[in-house]
């Protein structure tokens, strides 16, 4: 492959023109992504508490608060212990 510019102006040859092959399926983690979706379901609610927070002026931004995240769930809790950084 040539390195260097290419002085080719047609679209087949930039690459945020190039689409995604169909074979990417095959990478999917099922187990990693219901991971990530708690995860995200868990940083939606504290966001969404740090909002009303802001919005009655109790806190002037998000990183000025310093939330405490009770769990009941016990599958949810595992995920979050095992991502917690330390």
């Amino acid at each position: 492959m040539r390195r260097g510019r290419s002085t080719s102006r047609t679209p087949s040859r930039r690459w945020h023109l190039t689409l995604f092959p169909d074979e990417l399926e095959a990478f999917r983690d099922e187990k990693l992504a219901a991971k990530w979706e708690i995860i995200r379901n868990v940083r939606r609610a504290v966001t969404g508490a740090l909002e009303l927070e802001r919005a009655a002026k109790r806190i002037g931004s998000s990183l000025e608060a310093s939330p405490l995240v009770y769990v009941t769930d016990k599958k949810i809790f595992e995920t979050l212990v095992r991502c917690r950084p330390g």
